[in-house]
């Protein structure tokens, strides 16, 4: 569920909240044992707009997902990957967009993703064999960014995106 708000011509308010399930069942084909996890979480999202000329927009976002445990990340739940809860991100961002004329567009954030609950692979003294590596939990993984765009709008071929050259650094 979202919805935006207008408060004024100038700014904008816009919330939301998404509930998810995640179920995940496996078996062990090599024990046969059976294991099931089911997590049962909410995410939010908010954001205010502001405008202060037409072709002129200033935002500032909060957003929270996740993304279970499950799938091409296991080939079957273990004792230690099921304790693993579903990677957390929460997402902070601050941005501008600017309609400079008719047929093009620039944009540009800065912005925080902070990754909860993250995975790497330890491996065992001496395993056996590949399939004994095991994945633990990471507490948290911070990416901070800031991307400028310039963009056509529909019916403009051109487009120009900055990307970072060797040596540079984004935030």
């Amino acid at each position: 569920m979202r919805d935006t708000v207008e408060i004024t011509r100038w700014v904008q308010l816009i919330g939301g909240l998404r509930f998810d399930r995640f179920e995940m069942a496996a078996t062990d084909q090599n024990t046969g044992a059976f294991r099931t996890r089911t997590d049962n979480l909410t995410s939010p999202q908010a954001a205010v707009i502001v405008k202060p000329i037409n072709n002129l927009s200033v935002y500032t976002s909060y957003s929270v997902s996740y993304l279970p445990s499950s799938g091409d990340q296991f080939s079957s739940l273990t004792q230690g990957t099921l304790i693993l809860a579903p990677q957390k991100f929460v997402n902070t961002e601050v941005g501008l967009k600017w309609n400079i004329n008719p047929k093009l567009l620039f944009s540009t954030a800065i912005y925080n993703l902070d990754r909860t609950t993250s995975r790497f692979r330890i491996r065992p003294r001496r395993p056996a064999r590949a399939s004994h590596f095991q994945m633990a939990p990471l507490k948290s993984v911070a990416m901070k960014r800031a991307w400028p765009d310039m963009s056509p709008l529909p019916g403009n071929p051109r487009s120009v995106t900055p990307t970072p050259t060797p040596g540079s650094r984004m935030i």
